[in-house]
């Protein structure tokens, strides 16, 4: 990610890990998406990014 980009998401008030988690589960959404992983699957890898996030908070 450029600077720039970084720069502009925290004036925005994204913050990066926000960004990562998104980018997390857009991987395991396309993981689905391609048959590789089930929806149960699927759930199950976006609750555990999820909570991951939580307990970091």
């Amino acid at each position: 990610m450029s600077s720039s980009i970084v720069r502009r998401k925290k004036r925005n008030g994204i913050s990066l890990k926000k960004v990562n988690i998104s980018k997390e589960i857009a991987t395991i959404n396309q993981l689905k998406s391609q048959g590789l992983i089930s929806e149960e699957e699927f759930e199950k890898a976006k609750q555990k990014i999820l909570k991951k996030e939580m307990v970091s908070h």
